[in-house]
């Protein structure tokens, strides 16, 4: 298989940075098999369209329910602290602008070849420089996030507040997924 999925289930950890660390790995994840599917020119149809079916899932689903994590309940809980924090805050919500945009036509793509993967060569061209810009794009950005905003929530904020950020990652997850 091109690249298997990992397994979708219930978030395990049980504090903010890890359950957000967790999903950063899944963002890798997913950024990498863009890539490898792109440019793939061996694969079976049948494992080119599971790829793009697996890849449009995640990014149309998934990573919305992780942006709206940082920037609904961890951006104004971390918001006024200091210059530097806010920069950083609103860095990060720019770059999930960014994000979409960089998708948008991977999205499309992943679709049609999820119907049609034979149509993979003539796409190709399209979704390999995308999918490596993509790819690079969303490494600095969760770099950034791990060693600035993550590292700021456990300094800056109370454990009741982290609490509440907890409960409302596993609420977005659960109204999602129906867990």
């Amino acid at each position: 298989m091109l690249y298997p999925s990992p397994a979708r289930r219930e978030p395990q950890h049980f504090d903010v940075p890890s359950l957000l660390t967790s999903c950063h790995a899944r963002i890798r994840h997913f950024s990498a098999m863009a890539v490898t599917l792109a440019e793939t020119t061996d694969a079976p149809e049948h494992e080119i369209a599971e790829a793009a079916r697996q890849l449009y899932r995640y990014f149309a689903h998934a990573l919305p329910l992780h942006a709206e994590d940082e920037d609904e309940s961890v951006l104004p809980r971390l918001a006024g602290r200091t210059a530097e924090l806010d920069s950083r805050l609103e860095r990060m919500r720019a770059e999930h602008g960014r994000i979409d945009e960089l998708l948008a036509p991977q999205l499309e793509a992943w679709q049609v070849l999820a119907e049609r993967p034979a149509e993979l060569a003539t796409l190709a061209p399209r979704l390999s420089p995308t999918g490596r810009e993509l790819r690079s794009f969303l490494g600095e950005h969760l770099e950034s996030e791990e060693k600035y905003i993550f590292v700021a929530l456990q300094k800056e904020l109370s454990h009741s507040r982290l609490g509440a950020i907890e409960q409302e990652i596993r609420e977005r997850r659960r109204r999602a997924y129906r867990w």
